[in-house]
């Protein structure tokens, strides 16, 4: 899904200011929002990437950058609202197809956008495939930085009963998990008895079935990179361990803000699911569709909805 992305060409570097996707507007409807390539990254999607890229490195005004671990990558970006505090808390996770050549640049703006809300934000750094992310070591380590909010609560004005997590792709898999890791049984790996409480999550076209993610094209190298199973066995285990969807009711409302992809399909099942599960789950398709169009600050009606959401989740889904 990202390999364009890396190559890159002359012609999107040099349109990628005017990338944006124009007049987005949300619906709950698919057939309002066609995709000529459901299946493929497209030249603008790519584009927004890049804008999204520049844009985050003109949005780091008033950052404190700070490690939670060992690894390069264990860092986090803090950003606190004008005030005194104690804020609500976004713990951002940025997406990237779970691989180490995507970094949580993009999601600055996003983080900043939260922040001038009044919404205090972490946007995080995480072990990757290829950092160091290879099971389980990604999940123990989004699992770290999450936890780590409570120690930045000793030296900054958070408000450790309002935390929630926002995550884009397949940080938006990592935002889910972290609110499901709560279910986990004892002998799992992953375990953690005293996980960061939640009260809720934001989903950006996130990946909420990493089995139906594996069985597409694009999924089918990289989650068994991401879950190292070997036995049929052993597969079962990983996914009850790790896919949002195999562990709900995660207890606690989500919103999940998507588009019109070969995603989508699972994504609307798992809504369907956590519902009759008994959690609150809504969501809105942007259009028109565009991967990144959901983490696009830049457009008031994709951050006006991000931002009630998260204000929502945070009072308690109210």
């Amino acid at each position: 899904m990202w390999k364009k992305i890396l190559s890159g060409s002359a012609i999107l570097l040099g349109t990628m200011h005017g990338a944006m996707a124009a007049d987005a507007f949300l619906t709950k409807s698919n057939a309002q929002c066609e995709n000529p390539a459901p299946a493929a990254m497209r030249d603008e999607e790519v584009a927004s990437f890049y804008r999204l890229q520049v844009l985050g490195a003109a949005s780091m005004d008033g950052v404190t950058r700070i490690y939670y671990g060992k690894g390069l990558d264990q860092y986090g970006d803090l950003r606190l609202p004008r005030g005194a505090g104690p804020f609500p808390l976004a713990i951002v996770v940025h997406g990237g197809a779970w691989l180490a050549s995507v970094n949580a640049d993009y999601t600055a703006p996003l983080a900043k956008r939260l922040a001038d809300a009044g919404i205090a934000t972490w946007n995080i750094e995480y072990s990757r495939i290829g950092s160091g992310g290879e099971w389980p070591g990604s999940f123990k380590s989004v699992a770290a930085a999450a936890d780590f909010v409570r120690v930045l609560a000793r030296q900054y004005p958070i408000d450790l009963q309002r935390v929630i997590t926002v995550g884009h792709s397949s940080g938006g898999h990592y935002a889910l998990w972290l609110a499901a890791r709560h279910n986990l049984k004892a002998d799992s790996p992953l375990y953690d008895a005293d996980p960061l409480p939640l009260r809720g999550v934001v989903s950006l076209d996130g990946t909420p079935d990493l089995a139906a993610f594996a069985a597409l094209p694009r999924g089918r190298r990289i989650i068994p990179t991401l879950l190292g199973a070997d036995t049929d066995a052993q597969w079962q285990q990983r996914y009850a361990e790790t896919s949002p969807v195999d562990l709900v009711p995660l207890g606690v409302p989500q919103y999940f803000l998507t588009e019109n992809s070969d995603r989508l399909a699972s994504i609307l099942s798992y809504i369907h699911k956590s519902q009759a599960a008994g959690d609150a789950v809504t969501y809105d398709i942007a259009c028109p569709p565009n991967h990144f169009t959901t983490v696009d600050v830049a457009q008031p009606t994709m951050a006006n909805a991000i931002v009630a959401a998260s204000r929502r989740l945070l009072n308690g889904g109210k």
